[in-house]
């Protein structure tokens, strides 16, 4: 990832054309997300976690063969398919794991803040290593990801997955009862789900653009990895704490860091044209980490265990819908428009989602919060 955007370049695409490969692999995971999540909650997490890592490494296989845009397409297809069978099914089995007890609450927090912590980790030294294998050659890039593609089939046929009650095989009533619980029952959890897709988009976008804005500020390919791997390891280390800073300085803070420092990132990408502007772009860092944990876990705490894989699927989908609408017209933007003045449309775009979701997810918590205190 933190080289992504010049190796798609060396395969001959234009940066607007690698957004459109990002809204394709979008499209792929959304057509395929509730599905794979609903069959996950059906017939078991662990098989379906099992196909999902088979073809990841069929996609990052052919990556080492794909050489214009659509072998790139093809590829992100596969990588789509396999991603659409993980996400979600990953979180529902760790929740699954946890037994019941008093402080159920805090386990399931802290083991997301952990797992997000590792993940972000693990990014960060890949970060390092794929910068400096880029730096050689980027054929030597993808020979060294295809073996690593394989690692995540060997992790998932070991994992252990906990008995739990499952949904009845009446799909229609499955489905009523999940739009329910996630549409119409808690408006707080469908304000949550919002927020999550907006923020993480704020970042995401964010991450992808800052690839090119390293060329155009002069810094060497081979301190990307290098300074992704930063950005990733101050991401973790706010994901591995961002439960202890939610209950010190409250969500209402927590959650306006969120919508903030991205439009910060954005200022800087636009306005700030020399090598110590990459010290903004931890902005981008901060919340990426925040999001992942306080989010996350405000999703998966609110539903039902027995539709927990369906309900991330959904809210996965909700995400990749975002990025189908919103990747082209970036990419659009960017194939007209300098970098900077695009920065400078997004973080316009996330001042004006600030001041309208914030407020009401705040008013939501405290409305909630009360409720609690008299029962």
């Amino acid at each position: 990832m933190s080289v992504a955007v010049p190796l798609f370049q060396s395969k001959g695409l234009s940066f607007g054309e690698i957004f459109y490969l990002q809204a394709i692999f979008g499209a792929t995971i959304g057509i395929l997300e509730v599905p794979s999540g609903y069959i996950a909650d059906l017939f078991g997490r662990k098989n379906t976690l099992i196909l999902g890592t088979v073809f990841d490494g069929l996609g990052l296989t052919y990556l080492y063969f794909a050489t214009g845009f659509y072998d790139l397409v093809f590829f992100e297809i596969l990588l789509g398919i396999g991603m659409s069978l993980i996400s979600g099914i990953d979180l529902a089995i760790l929740y699954d794991s946890i037994e019941k007890s008093k402080n159920e609450k805090m386990k399931k927090t802290k083991a997301l803040s952990n797992m997000r912590f590792y993940v972000q980790i693990a990014s960060a030294f890949g970060a390092v290593v794929g910068g400096f294998l880029a730096s050689q050659s980027f054929d030597l890039l993808v020979k060294v990801q295809l073996v690593i593609g394989w690692l995540p089939l060997v992790v998932a046929m070991s994992l252990f997955e906990p008995k739990i009650e499952r949904m009845g095989d009446k799909h229609k009533e499955n489905f009523k009862d999940i739009f329910f619980q996630l549409f119409k029952s808690d408006k707080l959890l469908r304000l949550t789900m919002i927020n999550w897709v907006v923020w993480c988009h704020s970042t995401y976008f964010g991450y992808w653009m800052l690839q090119k804005y390293w060329e155009n500020i002069g810094i060497a390919i081979v301190y990307f990895g290098v300074i992704y791997a930063i950005y990733q390891v101050v991401a973790a280390i706010f994901s591995k704490y961002a439960y202890l800073i939610e209950e010190k300085h409250g969500v209402a803070i927590c959650l306006w860091s969120l919508s903030v420092l991205p439009v910060i990132g954005y200022l800087s990408i636009a306005y700030i044209h020399e090598v110590w502007g990459v010290i903004f772009a931890l902005c981008f860092a901060i919340p990426r980490g925040i999001t992942q944990v306080i989010l996350i876990d405000a999703l998966n705490s609110r539903v039902p265990d027995k539709m927990r894989a369906t309900a991330n699927s959904i809210n996965s989908l909700m995400l990749r819908i975002g990025f189908i609408l919103a990747g082209p017209v970036i990419g659009f933007l960017l194939e007209r428009y300098e970098l900077s003045s695009v920065s400078l449309m997004l973080s316009l775009t996330f001042i004006v989602c600030s001041f309208i979701l914030i407020p009401q997810l705040i008013k939501e918590i405290e409305k909630n919060e009360k409720n609690d205190s008299r029962i």
